[in-house]
């Protein structure tokens, strides 16, 4: 009977993982776990107390199965072949990464590296202070850095995946596991020391002189990223948004066919705003190096500006390519030639992802200062602080982890 016991409670939690298949805004009902589990909803509460006891056990199994594939992780430096471990368990249960993601009001990851840290791994056991405050800020950057690269490359590659099966085979997996994690500890192989620190000066200045000419967000992209804020993606609703604007909820459904129409289309607005603000600082790149720091410390000053993109713009970032190029296809398409034709990368590492290698870069370079801002903000760090944070991600995406 405990056999029994064990299965159906392990099944039922494989059934809550199914619907992750990507990120999904919209709730994951019991009786929907039920029905995929094939047993009752009543028959749940015979394994778990509550949706959220639930959740936790869902939690658990992905904590576990990253150890456990890591037996030798407990030294604290973190390997190359360490790396790529992780990232194949990621990439072997894609559901974990995406119900991760749909799961969090704003992307923090502390709980996660807390949790390893309790869990044995050395390299992430004295990041924070017995109050969660950050001790060890060097350590506190390389993983931040890590988290996008695993975040932002698994979520594109799923989506080629999803249209071609045969590419999710186990080498290939272990192949593109090898790739990323060859990525965090090495960057793009750019040497980044070539770039003065007058000329970082002025360049900084131009970001934020350029900034200035902006005009503010629409007041529907501020109530959206307010109701993100407070609800998170699942919970948020078309009605919430229109209660704020001061809308009818009928007057923002003639504006949206759903929630997630509205959240795509206002960000696809916001995501102009910033590629032509972008477009305009990196004009004034004269090298290579330069038109990749412009990109860092122009995105990262217009998120510092405008910290309400942080949460509504990273929606953007975890969905799939086909959701994002219903609306943005042609100015993602102009902002991604146009970055090519800079030559801001000079050699492209093969990441087996074909003619998506590039725009998934690009997407990996915005991610990078969300995780840098956001995370910032939460613990308290002064805006002085996070500018010189940019440099230390210029430096690892030009050179790694192992850069510092």
């Amino acid at each position: 009977m405990a056999c029994e016991k064990t299965s159906t409670r392990e099944n039922i939690i494989t059934a809550a993982f199914s619907f992750y298949s990507r990120v999904i805004s919209a709730d994951v009902s019991l009786s929907m776990i039920a029905g995929k589990a094939g047993i009752t909803k009543a028959a749940i509460y015979k394994h778990f107390s509550s949706k959220n006891d639930l959740e936790n056990a869902m939690r658990q199994r992905i904590y576990a199965d990253i150890i456990n594939a890591l037996p030798r992780f407990s030294h604290n430096s973190m390997s190359e072949e360490d790396l790529a471990a992780i990232i194949y368990i990621l990439l072997c249960h894609k559901e974990y990464v995406f119900y991760s993601i749909s799961e969090m009001k704003t992307f923090c990851i502390d709980e996660t590296i807390f949790n390893f840290g309790k869990m044995g791994i050395k390299a992430l056991s004295d990041v924070y202070d017995a109050d969660g405050n950050v001790v060890r800020d060097e350590v506190y950057e390389k993983i931040l850095f890590m988290s996008s690269c695993i975040m932002c490359f698994i979520v594109n590659r799923n989506d080629l995946v999803l249209s071609n099966p045969p590419m999710d085979d186990d080498e290939s997996r272990r192949l593109f596991a090898g790739k990323i994690a060859h990525i965090i500890l090495n960057g793009l192989e750019i040497e980044s020391g070539c770039i003065t620190d007058v000329r970082i000066r002025a360049i900084d200045s131009l970001c934020r002189e350029e900034l200035e000419k902006l005009n503010a967000p629409n007041r529907i992209f501020v109530a959206v990223a307010n109701g993100i804020r407070e609800f998170g993606f699942r919970k948020l609703t078309v009605e919430k948004v229109a209660r704020q604007v001061g809308l009818a909820k009928s007057s923002m459904y003639s504006k949206f066919e759903s929630k997630s129409d509205m959240i795509t289309s206002i960000v696809v607005e916001e995501f102009e705003r910033i590629c032509d603000y972008i477009i305009r600082c990196m004009s004034h790149a004269v090298s290579s190096q330069e038109c990749l720091y412009l990109l860092l410390e122009s995105a990262s000053e217009y998120y510092l500006k405008n910290p309400d993109v942080l949460l509504v713009c990273k929606w953007l970032q975890v969905q799939s390519s086909r959701e994002r190029s219903k609306k943005q296809a042609d100015n993602f398409i102009y902002f991604v030639n146009y970055l090519q034709n800079c030559d801001m990368i000079e050699k492209l590492p093969d990441l087996g992802l074909g003619t998506e290698t590039f725009s998934s870069l690009i997407m990996w370079l915005f991610m990078v200062p969300v995780f840098n801002i956001m995370h910032g903000k939460m613990h308290g760090m002064s805006t002085e602080m996070l500018r010189n944070r940019v440099k230390s991600f210029y430096h690892m995406v030009c050179g790694g982890c192992n850069s510092l």
